[in-house]
C-alpha cells in the first residue's frame, strides 16, 4: 500500500481524446508521505549544510522561487546590455523530465554526493516495486509497474530530481545557466552577433543535449528555443540567430514565457502587463456578475484568490515597466475596488482604498522590492541575490551617519539599467525611515506588517481626504470616519 499510486486524470485544454490532454494527479498514502517528510527534513538540511545542491537552483528550496530565478536572469541581462552586449537566451525543454529518471543513475548520483550506505539502501528500496492504478469515476485500471521517474506528489521525488539534475551546469561552458527544476535558461553574450555568443551558445546547448544522452533524458527539440535580448537603439537591426543541434534547427523567437513571465528582446514589459490586464480584467467582468449574490466579505476573498496574485506575481522583475503601463493596471485595482464596495466612480478612490486598506499598485511593487532586500539580507539566501546588496559600511572606509545601514547603490549609465534589482532595491531601502531599515531587530513577519502600514500612511498623508463624499456616513466635508 505504501508504494502505491492512485493516478486521477485532470484535463488540461483542447480535445479530450487525446491522452496528451490530460494531466495525472497522483494520490499516494498519508502515511508514507509522513514518513518521507522526516526524510526529507534529515537530508535537505545535509544538502544545505554541505552545499550540495547548484547555485543555479531555485526550484524546491527554501528561500529561493521563480521569482529568485527571474531577477537573477534578468539583473544578467541588464548588465550586459549596459555594457554594450547583444544577449543570446537558450529556453531548455525536457520531454517529461520527472518520469524518465533513471533509477541506477539516481542511486549512482546519491553515492556521489556522500549519501550513508544505509541510507542508499533505504532510498534502493523507496524507488523499487512501486505500482500504479488509473482511476476514472469508480473504475480502476490494472496495475502497472514503474520502471523510472520520481514518485508523483510525493514530498521526496522534487528533493531527488533536483540530486538527478545538479551536475547539467557543470556541462555549460561560457554561458550563464539558470535552472527552475526541469526548465534550464543558458545566456551568453557579446558584442558581435555571430562569432561571440552564438557559437558559445550553440557548443553549450550541444553540451546539454550530451547530458541528455549520458542520463537518459530527452531534449525537447521542438520546444527547445533561442532567441535575442538587446538595447534597441544601439543595436536597430540584427541578422536571425542560426543554431543547430543534433542535426535539429533550433526556432528563434522574439518574446517567451519564462516561469509565466512574458520576456521580450527589449525588456520592455508590454506583453507581460497586457497579460495581466486581460486575466484580471476577465476576473473582474466576473466579480461584476456575481457580486449581488455575494457578501461583502466574499468579494474581498474572491479580491485575494482570484485578482490579487496576478497583480504581484513577480512584479520585482516588471515592476520597472513603463508607468502608463502600471496605470493601466491601477485602474483594474481602482474596478476592483468599486465594485467590492458598490460605489460608483463619483467616490475618489483613495477614499476606497482607505476603506479597504489597500496600497495602490505603484507602491504595491515597491514595498516587494523592500521586502526582497530585507528577505535577503536576513536570510543571506539565495547567495547569489545576497551578493547584490552591500552594505556602505563594508565598503566606505570612512563611517557616515548613513552607512550603518544604507545599501551601496551600483552606478548605472542608462535608465533601462535602473530597473536592475541591485539598484533599484537598494535605492527603495535606502529611501526607508531609520527604524525600517533595522534588519537585527525585526522578524520577516513583524518587519512585513511595518511596511505595509508604512505604505498605507503613505497613501493617506492627503490633506483633502476627508472632504470627500464619505461612504459609509455620506457626508460630504469634514467626514471623521476616515480621520483616525
Amino acid at each position: 500500500m505504501w508504494k502505491k499510486a492512485r493516478l486521477i486524470p485532470i484535463y488540461k485544454a483542447e480535445s479530450r481524446t487525446e491522452r496528451n490532454n490530460y494531466r495525472p494527479i497522483s494520490i499516494l498514502a498519508i502515511l508514507s508521505k509522513l514518513l518521507e517528510r522526516h526524510v526529507a527534513n534529515s537530508y535537505v538540511k545535509f544538502l544545505t549544510e554541505n552545499d550540495i545542491l547548484s547555485s543555479c537552483q531555485h526550484a524546491f528550496r527554501a528561500h529561493h522561487s521563480c521569482e529568485s530565478t527571474l531577477i537573477l536572469s534578468c539583473e544578467h541581462l541588464l548588465d550586459n546590455i549596459e555594457q554594450g552586449l547583444v544577449n543570446g537566451i537558450a529556453l531548455i525543454d525536457l520531454s517529461k523530465a520527472f518520469d524518465l529518471v533513471d533509477h541506477r543513475l539516481l542511486l549512482q548520483k546519491l553515492e556521489q554526493y556522500g549519501i550513508t550506505p544505509i541510507a542508499l539502501k533505504w532510498f534502493k528500496s523507496y524507488l523499487n516495486d512501486r505500482y500504479q492504478v488509473v482511476q476514472i469515476a469508480s473504475s480502476l485500471s490494472n496495475p502497472a509497474l514503474i520502471k523510472s521517474g520520481v514518485p508523483q506528489g510525493s514530498i521526496l521525488g522534487p528533493i531527488l530530481f533536483l540530486i538527478f539534475i545538479n551536475d547539467l551546469p557543470s556541462y555549460v561552458g561560457s554561458s550563464k545557466p539558470f535552472l527552475f527544476a526541469d526548465d534550464s535558461t543558458l545566456i551568453s553574450s557579446g558584442s558581435d552577433l555571430i562569432h561571440e555568443f552564438s557559437v558559445s551558445l550553440k557548443s553549450d546547448m550541444t553540451s546539454v543535449s550530451r547530458w541528455t544522452n549520458h542520463n537518459k533524458m530527452s531534449l525537447n527539440h521542438g520546444k527547445t528555443k533561442i532567441m535575442k535580448i538587446y538595447s534597441q537603439s544601439k543595436f536597430p537591426d540584427l541578422s536571425p540567430i542560426t543554431i543547430e543541434v543534433n542535426n535539429n534547427n533550433v526556432k528563434e523567437i522574439t518574446s517567451a514565457i519564462l516561469l509565466g513571465v512574458t520576456l521580450d528582446q527589449h525588456l520592455k514589459w508590454d506583453r507581460q502587463i497586457n497579460t495581466i490586464y486581460n486575466i484580471i480584467n476577465s476576473r473582474l467582468y466576473l466579480l461584476k456578475r456575481i457580486r449581488s449574490y455575494l457578501t461583502f466579505q466574499s468579494r474581498i476573498q474572491l479580491y485575494y484568490a482570484l485578482i490579487y496574485p496576478h497583480l504581484l506575481y513577480c512584479s520585482t522583475v516588471w515592476g520597472n515597466a513603463n508607468n502608463d503601463l502600471i496605470t493601466c493596471l491601477l485602474k483594474l485595482q481602482k474596478r476592483a475596488a468599486r465594485l467590492i464596495l458598490e460605489q460608483s466612480t463619483e467616490v475618489p478612490s483613495i477614499v476606497l482604498f482607505r476603506k479597504l486598506n489597500w496600497i495602490p499598485i505603484f507602491n504595491l511593487i515597491k514595498m516587494r522590492k523592500i521586502l526582497l532586500v530585507f528577505n535577503t539580507l536576513k536570510t543571506s539566501w539565495p547567495p547569489d541575490l545576497r551578493k547584490l546588496f552591500v552594505f556602505v559600511r563594508d565598503s566606505h572606509p570612512i563611517p557616515t551617519r548613513s552607512s550603518i545601514t544604507d545599501l551601496k547603490v551600483p552606478s548605472v549609465k542608462t535608465t533601462q539599467a535602473k530597473s536592475k534589482i541591485s539598484f533599484s532595491g537598494a535605492s527603495l531601502f535606502n529611501s526607508l525611515p531609520s527604524e525600517l531599515k533595522d534588519i537585527e531587530n525585526h522578524s520577516i513577519y513583524s518587519y512585513k506588517k511595518k511596511l505595509k502600514t508604512y505604505f498605507i500612511q503613505l497613501n493617506y498623508e492627503v490633506d483633502h481626504v476627508n472632504k470627500f463624499r464619505c461612504i459609509d456616513c455620506k457626508h460630504i466635508t469634514h467626514c471623521q470616519c476616515y480621520s483616525q
